[in-house]
């Protein structure tokens, strides 16, 4: 029996051992005996495919064979944690195979012990795991790449799932909202970085999606108001894109704050309707000023015709009516010099001039326009540059800026007017498109003043924008200012807060000239301005200028000849080679008063051009400054002006 049991034994032990031998042999994985000296001594099947080499090619051979010269210090390791009977718990590696390449192996490497339990040789098991450490490491790439673009990107990017409760926050989307991204991941977006009277348009929106799966805001950028941690709102532009995972669908939200964006963008839009406005304002002037020629001088006729019958009391009432007629018109030019000033159509007379110079002038005159209740300060720079400006204007800006602040001001408060040097860099250019980089002066004007809101104040240029009620301002102070700065080369600011008051800053470009751009002095007495039997062609497409114009001539010892337009101009100069001079409207159908001048000069090489105009065209002008070959007489003017301007010419130009 004793026999029969061992026999069975035997056999089951057989059995067992033949049982493994199958298993390694038909393992996919590599199996393999080594010596404690790395010398293999069995190699399965699993191995032959793994590494390309047969059995009989690898037995006995060390097992650095298949091992890549940067894994050989590894292996020693191996090697002697397992001398020293210990196992090496699975790692991942690389090793080499027959035809060179190299594989990524998962391995595990246990001690072989004899029947005494000494260890006696090893087993390494190697799982071939390249394709999932291709897949690991395009993972981990992703991800690298992921992190990177987040960390990099100059837009808040924050992802959220379908609660719209925050995944991820970036970066720039704590610079954005001056949250940390501890501080907001797990929390909902929409109490967050949405005011509330916007949070349920917002959760809205995402339960629509959630319902239908479409909505407004993906595959479109919007635009909306954000909320910062610190409670200020400010507008941001907004991109979603839906990102499917597996087990989750999320949404990325890119934002982009766009206040700047829009404060350019009003600027922008600010001075485009200023400046179709101030085309209107230019024509609309140039057509009143011929009227109020007309009306003018034809008032100063009556009058000289009612001096004429002094001790008449008709004659009398009637040069008072007159002279009522003209004071009403010569007010009605003011206004028209009002929006010529706006629509940079005004000639200017510059000079180089000391804004502080003038300024000092000027102070007694502010004051009696401010009153006693409104205290004014000056904080004038020491050595201001020089700029190039019309004295008599930039007065006008003072004095107009003064009125607008006492209205500001109706139970008093202070005005403080500061001068100082300052010079535009290329980062405030870029931020003002308009503002050239260089030098300036600066001069502020702040009140403390009722102020404006930020409506009000946008449209604070404009002609005829006024908050007072009818009868109370015209509407052109400021838009007045805007135009007389512009037309010098420099650029205004306006800043307000209701119950702060306002600050008007002005640039003024700084001067190089070395000297004052001066005009000619006028003669004084009415005698030194009448005619010599000089002949006058006057071109006025305007019949009741055109008569006014020959009345005032003929009566004032000129010899005149009128046209209506350039053709029978030209006629007449080929017919009267005695011409002195030729009185010419500027803008006229068909040839203007300029180009005429040159037609002329052809004929009559030596006559004299004075034109006439409603504004300075930039045909005539530069900045609206008077070129140096052109002399101009602005309408509407007096007998006595249109006279003085022709003497003038005749007697000085050579």
């Amino acid at each position: 029996m004793a026999e029969g049991d061992g026999s069975d034994t035997a056999a089951d032990e057989l059995l067992a051992v033949a049982q493994l031998a199958a298993i390694v042999e038909s393992s996919d994985d590599a199996i393999i005996g080594k010596t404690l000296d790395g010398v293999i001594t069995s190699w399965n099947r699993g191995a032959e495919r793994m590494y390309g080499y047969a059995r009989e090619e690898v037995l006995g051979q060390n097992v650095s064979l298949i091992v890549p010269e940067d894994r050989r210090d590894e292996l020693e390791q191996i090697l002697e944690r397992v001398r020293a009977g210990e196992s090496a718990a699975g790692r991942a590696t690389r090793r080499v195979c027959k035809d060179g390449s190299v594989i990524d192996v998962f391995l595990t490497v246990s001690a072989i012990r004899d029947a005494d339990g000494q260890v006696v040789g090893s087993s390494a098991i190697t799982r071939d795991i390249t394709e999932t450490g291709r897949a690991a490491r395009a993972l981990g790439e992703s991800e690298a790449r992921k992190a990177a673009i987040l960390r990099s990107s100059l837009d808040a990017l924050i992802t959220i799932d379908v609660n719209g409760v925050v995944i991820e926050f970036n970066p720039a989307a704590e610079r954005l909202f001056g949250y940390t991204s501890a501080d907001v991941i797990g929390q909902p977006l929409a109490e967050l970085i949405i005011p509330p009277q916007y949070r349920e348009a917002h959760r809205a929106g995402l339960r629509r999606y959630l319902a239908t799966g479409d909505g407004p805001i993906l595959g479109h950028r919007l635009e909306f108001t954000a909320l910062r941690a610190d409670g200020s709102e400010f507008a941001v532009e907004l991109t979603v894109t839906r990102v499917d995972m597996p087990d989750a669908e999320l949404f990325t939200a890119a934002l982009r704050d766009i206040s700047e964006q829009r404060r350019l963008q009003r600027e922008l839009n600010q001075t485009q309707r200023l400046e179709s406005l101030g085309r209107l304002a230019g024509g609309v002037a140039h057509d009143f000023n011929n009227l109020l020629g007309v009306i003018i001088n034809y008032a100063v006729f009556i009058a000289e015709q009612a001096a004429d019958h002094r001790g008449d009391g008709d004659w009398s009432s009637i040069a008072h009516d007159a002279d009522e007629i003209r004071q009403a018109g010569e007010r009605a030019t003011r206004l028209t010099r009002q929006l010529l000033a706006f629509a940079r159509r005004e000639l200017v007379r510059p000079e180089v001039l000391d804004c502080n110079r003038v300024i000092t002038d000027v102070e007694e005159l502010l004051q009696r326009t401010l009153g006693e209740h409104i205290e004014l300060q000056l904080d004038l720079a020491d050595d201001v540059w020089p700029v190039l400006a019309d004295p008599g204007q930039l007065e006008q800006v003072l004095v107009n800026l003064a009125v607008n602040a006492r209205d500001a001001l109706p139970s008093g408060g202070q005005l403080t007017i500061e001068t100082m040097n300052t010079t535009v860099d290329e980062r405030y250019a870029r931020l003002h498109p308009d503002v050239a980089p260089g030098r300036y002066v600066c001069l502020l004007v702040s009140d403390t003043g009722t102020g404006m809101n930020s409506e009000i104040a946008e449209r604070a240029f404009e002609p005829f924008f006024t908050t007072k009620r009818p009868g109370e301002g015209t509407g052109l102070g400021l838009a007045t200012v805007y135009g007389i700065v512009h037309q010098a080369g420099g650029h205004i600011f306006l800043d307000s807060d209701l119950g702060v008051g306002t600050t008007v800053n002005v640039l003024l470009p700084i001067s190089t000239a070395t000297s004052p751009i001066t005009s000619r002095a006028p003669k004084d007495t009415m005698q030194q301005v009448l005619g010599r039997g000089e002949t006058v062609l006057v071109v006025e497409d305007e019949d009741a200028i055109r008569a006014v114009v020959e009345r005032i001539l003929r009566q004032s010892h000129y010899e005149v000849l009128t046209a209506a337009h350039a053709d029978d101009a030209l006629t007449l100069a080929r017919d009267h080679a005695s011409i002195d001079v030729l009185l010419t409207d500027v803008i006229m159908p068909g040839m203007s008063g300029r180009e005429l001048a040159t037609e002329l000069r052809s004929v009559l090489p030596n006559v004299k051009v004075l034109y006439m105009s409603g504004y300075a065209l930039p045909a005539l002008a530069t900045q609206g400054t008077l070129d140096a070959d052109v002399d101009l007489v602005e309408k509407p003017f007096s007998a006595t002006t249109l006279l003085r301007a022709l003497r003038q010419l005749l007697d000085t130009r050579g």
